[in-house]
Formats: C-alpha cells, sequence, structure tokens
C-alpha cells in the first residue's frame, strides 16, 4: 500500500472520533461553538508543533510567508472564509441529524464536486469508472437526504 494510501485510512479513523467528539460535547451540554473554537485552537498548536519540529531552522516562515506573499495571504483569508462557512453551517447541520453518520456521507458528496472541479482546474482524468462512482454518490446521496427528511427532527 502506497504512503498516501495508508494515511488516508489513519484520516478516516481519526476524523471518525473527532465527529464523535463534537457529536458528545452537544450530547454534554457545551456551548457547540466553543467546543469548536477550542479544538480548532488545540488543532493550531499540534499543527505548529509538528512544523517546528521538522522545520526548527526555518520556524519563522510562519510568520513572513503570511507578511510578505500576497497571494499566499489572499488564499489563507478565501480558504478561512470556506472553512469557517463550512465549519459553522455544516456543524449545525451535523448536531441536527439522528446519526452523525448521515451528515458524513453527504458531506463526502464533496469528492464528486472536487473531482469535476479537478478536471476544469488540475486537468485530472474522469472516465467510465468516475461516472459511475459519481452516480453511485448521487444515489447514495439522494437515499440518505430522503431518509432523514422523512425522520423527527432532533431538538438541539
Amino acid at each position: 500500500m502506497k504512503n498516501y494510501i495508508f494515511w488516508t485510512f489513519v484520516s478516516v479513523i481519526t476524523v471518525t472520533f473527532y465527529h464523535l467528539i463534537l457529536k458528545n460535547f452537544q450530547k454534554r451540554g457545551y456551548n457547540n461553538t466553543l467546543a469548536l473554537i477550542w479544538l480548532h485552537i488545540a488543532m493550531i498548536v499540534f499543527l505548529l508543533i509538528s512544523y517546528y519540529k521538522n522545520n526548527k531552522d526555518n520556524f519563522k516562515e510562519v510568520i513572513t510567508t503570511v507578511i510578505y506573499d500576497k497571494t499566499f495571504l489572499f488564499m489563507i483569508i478565501l480558504g478561512g472564509f470556506f472553512s469557517y462557512i463550512t465549519h459553522d453551517f455544516g456543524y449545525y447541520a451535523f448536531l441536527q441529524f439522528r446519526n452523525p453518520g448521515y451528515f458524513e456521507a453527504i458531506m463526502n458528496s464533496e469528492a464528486l464536486l472536487l473531482a469535476i472541479c479537478a478536471v476544469f482546474f488540475f486537468k485530472s482524468h474522469f472516465g467510465i469508472q468516475e461516472i459511475i462512482g459519481a452516480l453511485l454518490i448521487i444515489a447514495g446521496t439522494f437515499i440518505l437526504t430522503r431518509n432523514e427528511s422523512l425522520a423527527k427532527a432532533v431538538v438541539v
């Protein structure tokens, strides 16, 4: 197995626990927004430690890249805005689902949009297998959305 495939599966496991922790915050009555803020502060600390460990001599790049590279700064602001929308509205939706797995399954339909955009932005391949996969994603998303729409709402 290629190294990046292994790390993808590790990420699947860790994001599973991340979402279970988010749901547990809700069940225990914690302020959801505050929990999300502190989870991301903790993530930033871990990222800084990892970056420092691997780049001790160039650690000042953390600050100087943002100050001097305007394209980098623009992409950070734009990506940060999209991340905010994803987390704020996504987190609200996540908490409404009876089963957090339904939310994740629907969110993972992002793979379809990402694959189609990659064809245009990065000249990626999109052949018959990808089309079949895309149709299955659409079908699965439709089934889960319909199933959830017919269920009773969760009170948050």
